[in-house]
């Protein structure tokens, strides 16, 4: 299954996957500063009748392309880092292994930074 997989994602595809992914979290950002602007304070729309309708959209927004984000990390970094793992352990090679727990290790920080800009934010 783990040869399967490997065999079938080179590094052309990978690439190819990186360039997809990119485009659709500009496309997301784009989306999510429209959505700034349409709640934005301007002159025909000074003081909202009901305030927090405003906040509640740009939150649940927010925790929606926050839940996008970190699932976009957990396929980018924690899937392939399982599959190196799985790797160096039947290929019995250390520094594989290795490289895969780091690159778990890694994805997991960045899992539980989101937490943290989203609190900030």
């Amino acid at each position: 299954m783990v040869s399967k997989i490997t065999n079938t994602l080179t590094s052309r595809k990978f690439r190819l996957m990186t360039i997809k992914l990119g485009i659709i979290a500009c496309t997301v950002a784009m989306a999510m500063c429209n959505a700034m602007f349409t709640f934005a304070a301007n002159d025909e729309n000074t003081a909202p009748s009901d305030a927090s309708s405003g906040s509640q959209t740009m939150s649940s927004l927010t925790k929606v392309v926050f839940w996008v984000v970190r699932a976009i990390i957990l396929a980018s970094g924690g899937i392939p880092g399982i599959i190196k793992i799985n790797q160096g352990q039947t290929d019995e090679n250390p520094r594989d292994r290795n490289a895969g727990i780091a690159c778990c290790v890694v994805a997991g920080f960045c899992f539980a930074a989101t937490f943290v800009v989203e609190k900030l934010i």
